[in-house]
């Protein structure tokens, strides 16, 4: 093999057929297949670079006959701004332990100082023990509890002004020091949740360290000085006080000034200045409190944190730290089960738990009120629990009408002396006669609750998931993006618009978002809930631009992880969207049914043998179905066990006049209810 590779940017009319030969001869190395058995061709390639709207897609290629040795793609991580992301990083087996795949990382690395992003992460897979240590010495580290999420604070630290000194004189990789072991990196520093970063070379040293919580740069030690942002608890409870304190140490030989300016983000209120000199040898410290709101909405554990932000003037320089507080609930109030129905007239005895969210003992009163529908057996009870202690109580509940109810718990409570009171917890209950949907609003979504399942409908990305009445179990989940590029994401981290209604006896629910990448397009998704397990699910298509689109539509999806699930897709559809679909599927399991040429006729309802089935295994967690041109088409939805079956898609040709409006509600057979096989 010839080792004169040149590392630059794809070229995907050249390179298509050399990356399908690179991607054919890795297969074997990636867990199940890359491929998914079907062979790389030229054309599947540059489908799929089309689908990727990248910063930048990187190879390594050989001069002389074109070979390509190493592929890795850099993308913007649309969920968080500043942050970098390698979507996929791939060695040809034949060139590797040649540092290829560590020269596209240190090359990814400088690709986000120069765009001033502070952080790149990546995924993998716990198994990959070839790769591992090279991420973690590139400066990745293992997220505890993910499957594998790794993130590398590298960039900030090599934009970092109180940095500069040292990287000026070595080089970051090169004496980056730190243990490389296949294992996630759960570290505790100062009650912190933290990744330690530790350069040395000779008599210098710099260590940094990045708090998980606020995914910043927390605390900063050189040869000159230490500087930190410290909590006193980094989950500090909802309606109370929580102390922040700032630790200065000068190392040097002269008085080291400081300026410190901290103020608090998303429901933590603090505006904190202060000057001080620190003389030399000495360490001073100031606190600040930090009150968090009652009301702070809950942050998703995969979500940044809400964050205490700090900047210092260390002797006319500037150092940036960010410190992130997760407010919970001192005492959470929810029904066991969670989700449940009441029949008007029938008392319904459920379990009320209270689960102490704090590492501390906390004390408290929990008072419960209801509507004037609600009748409850009791009012709420006194509770003293040890840290993440639970406790509960029997709750007789009756309602005398259908309709969503009112019930909310009001706690006080006490945490290290310190009185404190949560905004009201609301309870979601429901009650219903068989067969009569009701829909809610709660928190960041939309609740419908039927006799075959719950559903949630989520303000961020539009997307819904079904999970099963009483034990709560997640069954599937449908997601949708226009394109392409399809990848990263634009409508998964967007806060759309919901809303709902009653019409012609069904709950309507409606999501709306609106694109970016095609300026003017709202994207608008009905769900239809009547009294049995089929959802009805119609997507409109707005154009209030004043551009002409005619993009693809690409619905992902979702599905839990616990089980094989079978989806149904209706044959007489499967030659329009066999180019699209047939890639995807025969990766996924063996495909079973039979090709209709002809469908049903309009307006019957297809039978069980008018379905294609596929086995969908549990690591394929989205499937693809393109539609080109306009995007309107309508898809039943029956939950049926494990089961997600969309039935029929009308597709209306034609692109999408500016200003243009289809129907609000295109004709779709009366889908067939297929039950799990």
């Amino acid at each position: 093999m010839k080792d004169n590779l040149v590392m630059r940017s794809v070229d995907i009319e050249r390179d298509a057929q050399a990356l399908a030969d690179m991607w054919n001869a890795s297969d074997s190395q990636w867990p199940g297949s890359f491929t998914g058995g079907v062979p790389m061709t030229a054309p599947r390639i540059m489908e799929w670079y089309k689908e990727e709207d990248a910063l930048d897609v990187l190879i390594w290629a050989s001069p002389d006959n074109g070979q390509i040795a190493g592929y890795c793609s850099l993308q913007n991580n649309v969920a968080e701004e500043g942050v970098g992301y390698v979507h996929v990083l791939n060695v040809h087996p034949d060139y590797q332990k040649r540092s290829l795949a560590r020269q596209f990382l240190t090359k990814a690395v400088e690709r986000c100082v120069a765009l001033g992003f502070r952080r790149l992460d990546l995924h993998t897979w716990p198994g990959n023990l070839k790769a591992m240590p090279l991420y973690k010495k590139t400066g990745f580290f293992w997220l505890p509890d993910t499957q594998v999420f790794m993130m590398n604070f590298v960039p900030a630290a090599l934009q970092s002004p109180l940095a500069q000194p040292y990287f000026a004189k070595h080089d970051w990789y090169a004496t980056f020091r730190r243990e490389l072991a296949q294992k996630e990196d759960d570290e505790r520093w100062r009650g912190m949740k933290v990744f330690t970063y530790h350069w040395e070379e000779g008599d210098d040293a710099l260590t940094l360290w990045a708090d998980r919580e606020g995914r910043a740069i927390t605390a900063m030690e050189t040869d000159a000085f230490f500087a930190a942002a410290i909590p006193q608890r980094i989950k500090p409870a909802k309606g109370m006080p929580v102390t922040m304190q700032w630790e200065i140490t000068n190392k040097g030989q002269e008085p080291l000034p400081i300026s410190l300016i901290a103020r608090g983000t998303e429901h933590l209120k603090l505006e904190h200045r202060d000057v001080l000199v620190v003389p030399p040898g000495k360490t001073l410290t100031r606190t600040a409190e930090v009150m968090v709101a009652a009301d702070a909405p809950r942050v998703k554990p995969d979500r940044v944190a809400p964050r205490i932000e700090t900047l210092l003037l260390v002797n006319g320089q500037l150092l940036e730290l960010g410190t992130g507080l997760r407010p919970e609930n001192a005492i959470a109030v929810e029904t066991m089960p969670r989700r449940f129905i009441l029949t008007p007239g029938v008392e319904r005895t459920v379990n009320l738990q209270l689960r102490n969210q704090m590492d501390e003992p906390v004390q408290g009163q929990v008072t419960l009120a209801a509507s004037e529908r609600l009748a409850l057996s009791g009012e709420g009870m006194e509770v003293d629990l040890p840290p993440q202690g639970v406790t509960g109580m029997p709750l007789t509940l009756t309602a005398d009408a259908p309709g969503p109810l009112a019930l909310q718990a009001l706690v006080e409570f006490q945490v290290d002396g310190q009185r404190g009171q949560s905004a009201p917890q609301d309870l979601a209950i429901t009650a219903s006669y068989p067969g009569q949907p009701m829909a809610y609003e709660l928190d960041d979504r939309i609740i419908v609750d039927s006799d075959h399942f719950t559903c949630s409908v989520f303000r961020e990305g539009g997307r819904f998931e079904f999970h099963t009445m009483e034990d709560d179990d997640r069954l599937c989940g449908l997601g949708g993006e226009y394109g392409p590029p399809y990848e990263p994401p634009e409508f998964w981290p967007q806060q759309g618009k919901l809303s709902h209604q009653l019409e012609d006896g069904q709950v309507v629910v409606t999501a709306e978002l609106v694109s970016k990448r095609f300026p003017g397009l709202r994207m608008v998704r009905d769900l239809y809930f009547g009294g049995g397990p089929l959802v009805r699910v119609v997507y409109r298509t707005l154009n209030e631009g004043d551009q002409l689109h005619a993009p693809e539509f690409m619905p992902g999806l979702h599905y839990g992880w616990s089980r094989n699930h079978r989806a149904a897709i209706p044959l007489h559809f499967l030659p329009a969207a066999l180019a699209h679909i047939e890639p995807h599927l025969q990766g996924l399991g063996p495909a079973m049914g039979r090709a209709l040429e002809t469908g049903p006729e309009e307006g019957h309802a297809p039978s069980e043998a008018d379905l294609a089935y596929v086995l969908i295994p549990d690591h394929a967690h989205r499937a693809r179905l393109a539609l080109q041109g306009d995007p309107l088409f309508g898809i039943g939805v029956a939950v049926a066990g494990h089961v997600l079956i969309p039935h029929r898609i009308a597709a209306h040709g034609g692109q999408q006049e500016p200003g243009a409006q289809r129907d609000r509600r295109p004709v779709v057979p009366r889908p067939a209810i297929v039950q799990a096989g």
